[in-house]
């Protein structure tokens, strides 16, 4: 029964998730609640830096900007990227075509 039990939690465990936390001063992006998110809306508010590391996987992040500290989960939580691209980059010129 125990050999069984080990096999059964090392398949389980196999194709379970690992979390990557964060460390203090990380920048994040905290997910938006889902209910006040209409179609075009932002999903994450941001850049966040994290303050504290708490239990379970949550962590204590405050805003760069002003407002308050939340307290928020690992898997509501990206990783702020480390350069973003300028406006410039992500608009194509129009290309004019002549007959």
């Amino acid at each position: 029964m125990d050999e069984q039990a080990t096999k059964d939690k090392t398949r389980y465990d196999s194709h379970k998730a690992t979390v990557h936390p964060f460390a203090i001063g990380d920048l994040v992006l905290a997910q938006k609640n889902p209910r006040i998110i209409n179609k075009i809306s932002e999903k994450f508010n941001g850049p966040c830096k994290i303050t504290k590391l708490c239990s379970n996987d949550r962590y204590i992040c405050e805003p760069l900007s002003e407002g308050r500290s939340k307290y928020v989960c690992h898997k509501r939580l990206r990783k702020y990227p480390a350069s973003l691209p300028e406006m410039s980059e992500c608009l194509h010129p129009i290309v004019s075509i002549s007959y």
